[in-house]
């Protein structure tokens, strides 16, 4: 029976606690700094009720290595997985984007699947 848990604890964990994350990363021509920051909270709130995690970001806060310079303002936002960004995304996040998108800044949006995380192995 120890072992039928320890299994079925084990299934568990590498199909949600080990899923994937999924990043996004915004780059955004904002346009209309005070308009933005107002429109900024609530989306902020959308964002973290959906499970999202700012990881990097702000105004003017990027260096550009090689390549054309970027937008005045550039996000890195994490979900536990892809799944939990495409639902969010057809709720609130389309949404959220086209309330401000052409009447003060404009976006380009990337998406990326993060690295799996090894599976948690048995201790011995």
């Amino acid at each position: 029976m120890k072992l039928l848990i320890a299994a079925t604890l084990a299934s568990s964990l590498a199909t949600s606690a080990w899923a994937a994350p999924y990043l996004t990363v915004s780059e955004i021509d904002v346009k209309d700094p005070a308009a933005y920051k107002e429109w900024l909270p609530d989306g902020q709130k959308h964002i973290a009720d959906a499970g999202g995690k700012y990881l990097a970001g702000g105004f003017e806060k990027t260096t550009m290595l090689i390549g054309p310079p970027v937008h005045n303002r550039l996000v890195i936002i994490q979900y536990p997985d892809k799944a939990t960004w495409e639902k969010w995304w057809k709720e609130t996040g389309d949404a959220d984007i086209k309330k401000a998108e052409g009447k003060f800044a404009t976006f380009r949006i990337y998406g990326v699947e993060g690295i799996d995380a090894p599976a948690p192995q048995p201790s011995k």
